[in-house]
């Protein structure tokens, strides 16, 4: 007669437990990560009886989360991605609406220097068109200092968004050791059964981490390991290893990531992390932007800039003013910027200055020394220009760039030494006018010539000459293809956002689908287990009645 009870028994309580989880799965319809529950039940273990074997109604195994591994893995990259194409869609179109700017951009104001200029090589010697052109002069290198500076402004809202990034990872990073932590404690608890709602918070962190960057996760004894890029670990079982986010030792305009060589809380070195540590998510659409869209549109303004400067004033320099004093520099505009890495262990120290300013390339170069191997990178496409045991084997490469590079004291360059040269750095954003009054215009090429232009005419040649990109192109038509470039990568990220966030969208429709609440589901699933209950419910009464049955028996 006990074993009839306790079958009864064991069926409510299976019964009541899955209530219990529709009822849960029902109130958390609208919880964000929520993963639907679900109750497993195994038959006990009958007992043995001379005829054979009676079952002993049923147990609860477990309450188990219904999720789908691999939907959520592709679900995880699918926000790597959608993060990563929509930073950098955000920023790039500021960076395209900046340049196209068919009002505030350098086409017009170039077309009125060189306009300014024809009207003064008509009258050479009148006071008005020698003002005019001046004017035109301050404006064009006021638009070059604006752009340059609203460039600026973007780049440094990405170092911001790199800042906010990194806080983001490491947040994440310890929610989720904290997390492995608490999950291990639960487990060891109940024996081995984890806190369904605490795997859910876990993979919600997971999430947010992936937002930031891309990831990849494994498991061990129901902790999961966490690296990011190219195996580089953010978290191991409870341990994080956190980020920060530094001015570049060799740039301090860019901010760099750094991981910690040791735990949070030790002590240890850290190391800067490439865009091959940084793929996917908000940090690694911010790390690409600024290696394919932002540093190159800036090197290319200032390419630019001391190219139109140098190349004009160099034809200005050999004219002549009405008074018959040489020609000075029109423009003023910066010097090639040479940083050495704090960390350099030899004693050189470098300078570099434009020597050609139609072969500037708007890259910037690496001269580092590796071994007993000393080489000159350009970073803009990768190239290795020149290598040697010496410097007097690879400096004199930089003549074909456009540049030169000179010893200004020391000569030792050690293993592991880098300087990073910039031969345009800023060319853009301190671009202004030199000559002090329209007196200092020189138009002639000769003293005392009434009427000579010759010099207004050098400088006006300037507008169509393709002397920019192997000769390939004028001022104004590198200018376009600045426009161009970054436009054509703006529509193409504008697509992999547009993509990219259809695709994530189908994956969490997936997991959903897989892991979400159906309310229809769980209503019928409330009746099935009423039922079960009530069923179960009358064995407990039938049983009652046969025991009170033979208790009746026995009094007669």
């Amino acid at each position: 007669m006990s074993g009839i009870f306790q079958i009864g028994t064991s069926a409510l309580n299976a019964a009541q437990a899955g209530v219990a989880t529709a009822g849960q799965n029902i109130a958390n319809v609208n919880t964000e990560g929520y993963s639907r529950q679900q109750v497993v039940t195994v038959a006990t273990k009958p007992q043995a009886i001379g005829f054979g074997y009676l079952g002993n109604g049923v147990e609860i195994s477990d309450v188990r989360r219904v999720v789908n591994q691999f939907l959520q893995q592709q679900t995880l990259s699918a926000e790597s991605s959608a993060a990563e194409s929509a930073r950098m869609a955000r920023h790039v179109t500021q960076i395209d609406n900046l340049l196209a700017d068919p009002d505030a951009g350098l086409s017009p104001a170039m077309q009125d220097f060189f306009g300014s200029l024809q009207t003064l090589s008509s009258a050479p010697a009148d006071a008005a068109p020698r003002q005019a052109f001046l004017s035109s002069a301050a404006i064009l290198a006021g638009r070059f200092r604006e752009t340059a500076g609203r460039l600026e402004q973007i780049n440094q809202g990405i170092n911001l968004d790199i800042q906010d990034g990194v806080g983001a990872v490491n947040q994440a990073s310890r929610d989720i050791a904290a997390l492995n932590e608490a999950i291990a404690r639960s487990a060891a608890t109940s024996s081995g059964m984890a806190a369904n709602d605490l795997l859910d918070l876990r993979d919600q962190a997971l999430t947010r981490l992936s937002r930031e960057v891309r990831i990849s996760v494994t498991e061990q004894a129901g902790s999961l390991n966490v690296y990011a890029g190219n195996g580089q670990p953010l978290v191991i079982g409870s341990t994080v290893h956190a980020w920060s986010a530094e001015p570049s030792a060799l740039d301090p305009t860019q901010w760099v990531v750094h991981s910690s060589a040791a735990p949070e809380a030790s002590q240890g070195a850290g190391i800067e992390l490439t865009s091959t540590a940084l793929q996917g998510g908000r940090l690694g659409g911010l790390v690409l932007l600024r290696e394919q869209v932002m540093r190159p549109a800036e090197n290319a303004l200032d390419r630019l800039a001391a190219a139109f400067a140098g190349m004009v004033n160099a034809e200005h320099v050999q004219g002549m003013t009405p008074s018959g004093v040489s020609g000075t520099d029109i423009f003023r505009t910066s010097s090639p910027w040479v940083s050495a890495h704090p960390d350099n262990a030899g004693d050189l120290s470098l300078s570099a200055s434009i020597t050609a300013p139609q072969r500037l390339l708007g890259a910037d170069y690496r001269l580092s020394r590796v071994g007993d191997e000393i080489q000159l990178r350009r970073l803009s496409d990768g190239k290795v220009i020149a290598r040697g045991a010496e410097l007097s084997d690879v400096l004199p490469a930089t003549a074909e760039e456009g540049f030169s590079v000179q010893i200004q004291s020391g000569s030792l360059i050690a293993d592991g030494d880098v300087y990073l040269i910039r031969p345009t750095a800023q060319a853009a954003s301190q671009m202004a006018l030199h000559l002090g009054s329209p007196s200092e215009v020189a138009t002639a090429l000769q003293a005392g010539l009434a009427g000579d232009n010759r010099t207004a005419l050098n400088i006006l040649a300037l507008q169509t000459r393709r002397s920019l990109d192997g000769g390939s192109a004028s001022f104004q038509e590198a200018y376009r293809r600045i426009v161009s470039d970054v436009g054509s990568r703006s529509q193409e990220i504008q697509r992999s956002e547009a993509s990219n966030a259809a695709v994530l969208t189908q994956a969490q429709n997936a997991v959903q689908e897989a892991s979400g609440v159906n309310l229809d589901e769980e209503a019928a699933d409330l009746i099935r287990y009423q039922q079960a209950y009530q069923a179960a419910g009358k064995v407990l009464q039938t049983a009652q009645q046969m025991f009170e049955t033979l208790l009746g028996l026995s009094r007669t």
